[in-house]
């Protein structure tokens, strides 16, 4: 990676043992240097500690909202963190994260259109072993870590920054005579993307499809959203292109059967 990725907790203090657990299947990605984790807990003495929670929440590259009954109570986390949360990932200066740790009602929430962890956004505290939630969280965290690395740093603000609408350039008059053998672009896209990584890159590049994706909805069929799109706006150029930029081998494999 080229750079370490800092990741800021939010949560209610009632989930703080749970935090901790995720925060020890996170250790490896510490120890390695991928990413740099901060909550509430490494407030210094003597600081602001509103201060010092808006300075982080505000430069983190990826924010992990820990969603329980507590969080959802909670007028702090729900109103200032999550809000500004929000605003970060919508102005495409952070990557938002629901975790599901204990069961409630969260499905109409402002956060419910992104990609919950863990599998089928099933409650942490539901499955028969935590250690296997909690491992299918940090490989998803790490492989969206694996993504931000490769972006610039975000500068730090303190209110969003309007960003325009990601705008798919036209292509060349030439690119509308190109047959494009659709089968292999979808074999292309579910090689290159799982679930989490494909939320990122639609919302990054194709924020139109990303809206239109639920929560449950197979990969299978964002890829075929995906698709249509691309077919719709002659865009399969331009979607290739940012395609072998995530992953220049796969790309290579695939390249000869792309275009009949």
């Amino acid at each position: 990676m080229s750079r370490s990725i800092s990741l800021f907790f939010s949560y209610a203090h009632e989930d703080e043992a749970l935090r901790d657990e995720l925060a020890k299947h996170l250790s490896i990605m510490r120890r390695q240097g991928v990413i740099s984790d901060w909550y509430d807990r490494d407030i210094t003495a003597g600081s602001e500690w509103a201060d010092a929670i808006d300075d982080n929440l505000n430069t983190a590259d990826i924010i992990l909202l820990l969603v329980s009954p507590d969080f959802i109570a909670s007028d702090y986390c729900y109103d200032v963190e999550m809000t500004r949360a929000l605003e970060r990932h919508t102005a495409k200066e952070a990557i938002v994260i629901p975790v599901i740790l204990r069961p409630t009602r969260w499905q109409n929430a402002p956060f419910s259109k992104l990609q919950a962890l863990p599998k089928n956004a099933k409650p942490v505290t539901t499955w028969p072993d935590q250690d296997e939630a909690f491992l299918y969280i940090a490989e998803a965290i790490y492989k969206v870590a694996e993504m931000q690395a490769k972006k610039p740093a975000p500068s730090p603000s303190s209110a969003p920054t309007p960003t325009p609408t990601p705008v798919t350039p036209s292509p060349a008059p030439v690119a509308a005579t190109v047959n494009y053998n659709i089968p292999t672009i979808r074999r292309l896209l579910t090689a290159v993307f799982d679930d989490e990584t494909l939320d990122i890159f639609c919302f990054d590049y194709y924020r139109d499809v990303r809206d239109s994706f639920s929560q449950g909805m197979s990969r299978t069929a964002k890829i075929q959203r995906l698709i249509e799109y691309c077919e719709r706006n002659l865009a399969f150029e331009t979607l290739l292109q940012r395609v072998e930029q995530e992953n220049p081998a796969q790309y290579e494999r695939f390249k000869p059967q792309l275009t009949a």
